[in-house]
């Protein structure tokens, strides 16, 4: 497995990923914003990792800084075609953030059980239960906060 920043030639790619990841696909909700980052679209300050097996894109990951949080990186989507480049791809991108001076990288989700292995993901990807809130994307569906905190440098 490699890692590398996509490119606009990887959105094909990324969306086959998109589509069939059991956790996005079981959700009906995909984030496909995403894919307009990757090709250059107004994303703000997004960016998307992959974790590749030769020229074949097996994971990727998209993630940014929070803006107005001070060493803050965030966690937008993941979606992978097994649980190996998953990981590697996660790791990736918190190993970018981490290079950027992140020291804390949070990950919001529904709290529903279609999401339950992108919750696990990142849990094997070193993230931990920090939060929920109630309610949050509808009555009776709340939000699920993950976070990966880093050791500091200083």
């Amino acid at each position: 497995m490699s890692e590398r920043l996509l490119r606009a030639a990887d959105v094909p790619a990324a969306a086959k990923l998109l589509a069939c990841d059991p956790c996005w696909a079981d959700n009906g909700e995909r984030p496909s914003w995403v894919l307009e980052t990757i090709a250059g679209g107004p994303g703000g300050d997004h960016s998307a990792l992959g974790s590749f097996n030769g020229d074949e894109l097996r994971a990727f990951v998209s993630f940014n800084f929070v803006a107005g949080a001070d060493r803050t990186g965030a966690i937008s989507c993941v979606a992978r075609a097994d649980e190996a480049s998953g990981i590697a791809a996660l790791s990736a991108a918190v190993k970018e953030l981490s290079s950027g001076g992140a020291r804390l990288i949070v990950a919001e989700l529904p709290d529903v059980p279609e999401m339950r292995s992108y919750a696990d993901l990142l849990t094997l990807g070193g993230f931990s239960h920090e939060a929920h809130v109630s309610d949050y994307y509808a009555d009776g569906v709340g939000m699920r906060i993950l976070v990966a905190r880093l050791a500091s440098t200083s």
